[in-house]
């Protein structure tokens, strides 16, 4: 990613975000798994859930979180939310980094819950993944594990660009 490009001050960045998937609606239901009782309870905590309510008690944590079971619908209706809550560094339920585990449900661009995502949202995560990479706030100055995580997620997201083409 080049150093070069302007980077966008948060709140611009994240109003952007907003406008970029502002078309997609609440959905339904989260979660869409069958016989996945915690998943169940996910949907319950998260119906009717607007994406500006959306808060960190509803996200939980590293472990315990409905992101990675979120349906299609829901990743693209919550991410502008999740983008925000990466952007402005804020901390999980148990006050760990929630970027970890942003970049944690971003690490597969080819995941299914990505699949509404078109062209410009995926370009709307390079943004996001960009400013994170700029605001060095994936890692502190004696820890860059954070970074070579962040590296492998903008790769896999920049290859489904490139396979669009």
């Amino acid at each position: 990613m080049s150093n070069d490009r302007q980077t966008p001050s948060r709140e611009a960045l994240i109003e952007s975000i907003y406008q970029t998937f502002e078309d997609f609606a609440l959905p339904f239901s989260a979660t869409n798994h069958p016989g996945c009782c915690e998943c169940d309870g996910y949907a319950e905590e998260l119906a009717g859930v607007q994406r500006q309510d959306l808060t960190m008690l509803h996200i939980g944590t590293v472990c315990w979180g409905p992101i990675p079971f979120l349906t299609p619908a829901a990743m693209a209706y919550y991410f502008p939310r999740l983008a925000e809550f990466a952007i402005l560094n804020a901390e999980n339920k148990e006050g760990d980094p929630f970027r970890f585990q942003f970049l944690g449900a971003l690490r597969d661009a080819k995941a299914k819950q990505f699949t509404l995502f078109e062209g410009k949202h995926r370009l709307a995560v390079l943004e996001v993944l960009t400013f994170l990479e700029k605001e060095r706030t994936l890692a502190s100055d004696d820890d860059d594990t954070g970074l070579d995580t962040l590296d492998s997620v903008v790769t896999s997201w920049k290859n489904t660009l490139n396979s669009e083409s």
